[in-house]
C-alpha cells in the first residue's frame, strides 16, 4: 500500500523511552557501553544518552539513513518491527540489528494489549492501518518470543516488561 508512512510513527518525547529506562535500571548501560539505536526515529533517546556522556550512534531508515560501521555493545530496536508491513522483512531487520551487537539487543514491540489504545485501525494483512496511514503489527507474546528464539547463535532472552526483551549473546 503506497500510502503507508512508517516514519510517521516516530514519536516526539520529552523523556527516555521505556526500553531505555529499563536498560539503564537493569545495568545494561554503563558509561563505556557503546550503543546503536537501530530505528532511532527523531533521535530523542540518542540525545538523552549523549547528555549522559554515553557513546551512541543512530540509524533510522527515514531520519538517519546511513547505517554506522562496526559493532556496538548494545543495540536498541525499539518499536521498529511493528511498523514493517512484510513479515520476512521484520525478521530480517531483527537479524540485522542483532548482528550489530557484541553483547545484547534490547528489542521492544507493541503487543496485542496495546491494540486497545488505538482509536482507529483498519485490518490490513497481519496488522492494521491507523488513521495516520501507518501500519502497526501487534505481536502476541509467543510470536515475538519465537522470532527471538530463532536468532542465530547462543543467547539468553529476558523479558523486561510487556513487549520488551533483552537478548544477550553468550
Amino acid at each position: 500500500m503506497d500510502t503507508i508512512k512508517p516514519h510517521k510513527t516516530a514519536m516526539t518525547r520529552n523523556k527516555p523511552s521505556l526500553p531505555l529506562k529499563l536498560a539503564i535500571q537493569k545495568g545494561f548501560i554503563q558509561k563505556d557501553t557503546t550503543i546503536l539505536d537501530y530505528g532511532s526515529g527523531k533521535g530523542f533517546d540518542v540525545k538523552y544518552l549523549e547528555s549522559l556522556g554515553i557513546p551512541v550512534a543512530s540509524y533510522d531508515k527515514y531520519f538517519q539513513p546511513t547505517l554506522p560501521e562496526g559493532t556496538f555493545h548494545t543495540v536498541f530496536l525499539s518499536y521498529v518491527l511493528n511498523v514493517i508491513v512484510d513479515r520476512q522483512e521484520r525478521e530480517t531487520t531483527l537479524c540485522q540489528a542483532f548482528s550489530k551487537a557484541t553483547d545484547r539487543l534490547i528489542v521492544s514491540v507493541r503487543t496485542y494489549r496495546d491494540l486497545a489504545n488505538v482509536k482507529t485501525a483498519t485490518p490490513y494483512l497481519d496488522g492494521y492501518i491507523t488513521s495516520a496511514n501507518t501500519f502497526q503489527h501487534f505481536f502476541m507474546d509467543y510470536e515475538i518470543e519465537r522470532i527471538l528464539f530463532s536468532l542465530p547463535g547462543t543467547h539468553k532472552r529476558t523479558r523486561l516488561a510487556n513487549g520488551v526483551y533483552a537478548v544477550e549473546k553468550l
